[in-house]
């Protein structure tokens, strides 16, 4: 009986360090994913409030060892089982805020447009509003912990990333030409976006590119990155051709099996 008890609670404490640990490892409590205002976030999420969000900090996006320095790439995995959890047509974004001087506000953020093409369409960027917005989702997650630490999170938790921002890449309205997200498999421009204090226009310069495919392979290149190799990874010719043998084989097993029954 004695060995029986011990097993039970031996049991009880697995189960209790699993659930602590979170799925696959990821941090399941919004107050173990904390990031320093200058640092690049990696967000991944569905199309509405079922499901799981995937956030990271990818670490300073400027500075010494900044992800956006001129030349510099960098390459990130993003769990399996975080891509799994996400319900929806799957989006994700890289941002930035709490980048306030005394001169400027800016953000960094991911776009399917280039500076120059955001510009062209006319659409309103309201970087102060955004910044706003970032700072109050910093706030809300809580003091900063560091990079490399990431959470998978409800979509309705009210700290979400969807919560905050929603879900049609306008960060809650405030570049209301929306496109600041993308679905997997898709290259973005990484925007760094500056409203000017004592000014009425905002300043908007591509800062860099990223790509998330589909297999959770992360890279983020600098402006100019050396080595950079952004491109979806094209699916074999030998894939194509075996796959259209299979589709030639059961057209095949269809009609031997019409004329069986003929």
């Amino acid at each position: 009986m004695k060995r029986a008890w011990w097993l039970q609670g031996a049991k009880v404490f697995v189960g209790v360090m699993v659930m602590a640990a979170g799925v696959g490892g990821l941090a399941p409590d919004v107050r173990a994913f904390e990031f320093n205002g200058g640092d690049l976030v990696l967000a991944v999420y569905g199309n509405g409030v079922d499901g799981q969000e995937y956030y990271r900090d990818l670490g300073p996006a400027s500075g010494p060892s900044g992800l956006l320095n001129p030349g510099t790439v960098s390459n990130f995995t993003v769990p399996s089982n975080a891509l799994s959890a996400i319900v929806g047509g799957t989006q994700w974004t890289l941002i930035q805020g709490q980048g306030t001087t005394q001169l400027n506000t800016f953000i960094n953020v991911a776009s399917t447009l280039n500076a120059a093409d955001t510009i062209a369409s006319g659409s309103n960027n309201n970087v102060i509003p955004a910044n706003t917005n970032i700072t109050s989702w910093r706030n809300t997650i809580g003091p900063a912990t560091g990079p490399g630490s990431e959470i998978l999170l409800d979509a309705s938790n009210p700290a979400s990333f969807t919560t905050k921002f929603g879900v049609g890449g306008t960060l809650n309205g405030s570049f209301s030409g929306g496109g600041l997200q993308g679905s997997l498999d898709s290259v973005l421009t990484i925007l760094l976006a500056q409203a000017r204090v004592g000014t009425d226009s905002n300043v908007l310069s591509d800062v860099g590119k990223a790509l998330l495919l589909a297999n959770g392979q992360l890279q983020i290149c600098g402006v100019g990155g050396a080595g950079c190799s952004l491109a979806p990874i094209p699916v074999p010719a030998a894939v194509i051709l075996f796959g259209s043998g299979l589709i030639g084989l059961v057209g095949i097993a269809r009609r031997a099996g019409s004329k069986i029954i003929a």
